[in-house]
């Protein structure tokens, strides 16, 4: 949890855009029944904002903001789609989550938004201008659809290639073309996501297939899985710089989270000390990976782990973070009884707590709209770590007037209020807002969240009891979400956007 001391892009690669400034006659698309009318929701996205004009601003200038977050609207509902379908098809067992190819996303933080629309227009009677971005889903989905056949084909022949060359005895070169199949394989997995996420269909299985193959090849030429955490990361290293081009990488390392659950453990935190340690040998990696001030990297490495048989297998991406393109990856496995005997955790000890409360927020998710929330600590929105006496502060941006209610989970599963109401005016719209207050980790160590939700009036208030100097709230989460998420859509009347941040908090110690 955290003491109080008194004392947080997506964007869109548009292949199709459009953009009609008009004047005069209301269009019927800046009404929310109209505009459901004429986009319905099961076939195309819409994003969709207003502002009040300002005068000392170019009228085109706002016309571009407004677009860029009608456009980030409809990256974030896809993305939300795809996590909520996610976490709420997860089958739980005692000791693992069924692995499926459409639970594998490592991040949507691009997507090209095939015929995108634009539109825009200026009410010179009441001074507010109007954006709308609109895609159709059909249409996106095919798009998708052909990318990842594509790169299904370039797999096929990756594993053909391999194929010949192993059977003819020349191991390296197969290895070679199996290790270039990962990389496809990662961009693949988040094709596939995201086309399930549109059109919730089941995943490809052949896309199952070729990965084993893969997985297979490998291992009859390098043999069976790594002993320790250090021997899979060092292959894991060998492999990254044989397929990293570009030397001049600087890469910031995070920690691998337990499947897609956000979550990390003690096992994560070895994984990243001992990644760090490998690849430092022969590419650049960034030192400082505790603070976001740290922007020298360009690349970044991000990782899940699974469990699989008798071992626990770990994947490692490295991507760009300008473009989001993938540009290396490898995989290992680490033995179970290793860890076991070493007694190092896989899960963090409120894991089943803390993957319920996921399933709980990814149902009737709030998707934003009209109101823009960004959410970030100074470590950043992803990969949140804290060790025992780390301090964490909280910054907000909205891009108009409202009202913020900030809730933080703690990993024992009492909720606290922090603030309520918290009121940002006009003046203070599209400005980095810090909280008044730094939070510092202590006890109770595990999975924790804040969630922050954002409304054009104020909220339902909320019952709650002082305890400890927290205003903890008593009430079951279920009418926690129904009072502060309200209706599960905004209308043009009610704005609404909700974020929110998984922290993995440690004892001293953790992290050496």
């Amino acid at each position: 949890m955290y003491k109080r001391i008194i004392s947080f892009i997506l964007t869109a690669v548009c292949l199709c855009a459009t953009s009609i400034v008009a004047h005069g006659q209301r269009p019927a698309w800046t009404q929310s029944g109209e505009r459901d009318f004429l986009y319905p929701p099961s076939n195309y996205i819409v994003g969709y904002y207003s502002e009040k004009y300002n005068k000392k601003k170019p009228l085109q200038d706002q016309f571009n903001i407004l677009i860029g977050y009608a456009k980030s609207d409809i990256i974030e509902s896809i993305i939300v789609t795809v996590q909520s379908t996610s976490i709420l098809s997860t089958v739980e067992t005692e000791k693992s989550v069924s692995q499926t190819l459409n639970q594998k996303t490592a991040s949507f933080s691009k997507t090209e938004l095939v015929g995108l629309i634009t539109e825009t227009w200026f009410d010179d009677k009441n001074d507010e201008v109007h954006a709308m971005a609109v895609v159709e889903i059909e249409r996106l989905s095919e798009h998708l659809k052909t990318m990842l056949s594509t790169k299904q084909s370039e797999v096929e022949n990756l594993l053909g290639e391999a194929e010949g060359y192993k059977n003819s005895g020349k191991k390296e070169a197969a290895l070679t073309s199996y290790y270039e199949c990962l990389p496809l394989l990662r961009e693949i997995e988040e094709l596939n996501s995201v086309i399930t996420g549109l059109r919730r269909h089941n995943f490809n299985k052949e896309l199952i297939s070729l990965e084993q193959i893969a997985r297979k090849g490998i291992k009859e030429i390098l043999g069976s899985k790594a002993s320790t955490i250090d021997e899979a990361c060092f292959l894991i290293a060998e492999v990254i710089n044989s397929q990293v081009k570009d030397k001049g990488l600087i890469i910031k390392v995070f920690a691998p989270v337990y499947e897609d659950s956000k979550m990390s453990s003690e096992f994560s935190i070895r994984v990243r000390n001992s990644i760090e340690n490998k690849l430092a040998a022969k590419l650049t990696v960034a030192s400082d990976v505790s603070s976001s001030s740290d922007n020298r990297h360009n690349s970044i490495l991000i990782g899940n782990y699974w469990n699989d048989g008798d071992g626990v297998r770990l994947i490692c991406t490295i991507k760009d973070i300008k473009t989001n393109r993938v540009l290396a990856s490898a995989e290992a496995l680490v033995s179970k009884s290793y860890l076991q005997e070493n007694d190092i955790s896989l899960l963090p000890e409120n894991f089943t707590q803390a993957g319920e409360r996921n399933k709980a927020f990814a149902k009737d998710e709030v998707v934003s709209g009209g109101l823009k929330l960004e959410l970030w600590t100074n470590k950043g929105d992803d990969n949140l770590i804290f060790e025992e006496n780390d301090e964490m502060k909280v910054f907000v941006r909205v891009n108009r007037a409202c009202y913020l209610r900030f809730i933080y989970y703690l990993a024992d599963g009492t909720k606290c209020l922090l603030f309520d109401d918290y009121f940002i005016n006009a003046e203070n719209a599209n400005k980095i807002i810090e909280l008044p207050e730094t939070f510092v980790c202590s006890k109770p160590f595990g999975i924790e969240n804040l969630q922050v939700n954002a409304q054009s009036k104020p909220f339902d208030p909320l019952k709650t009891l002082e305890k400890d100097g927290y205003q903890v709230i008593v009430e079951d989460m279920g009418s926690v979400l129904i009072k502060t998420r309200g209706f599960k859509k905004s209308s043009d009347q009610v704005f609404k956007a909700e974020k929110r941040l998984t922290m993995s908090t440690f004892p001293s110690g953790t992290m050496k």
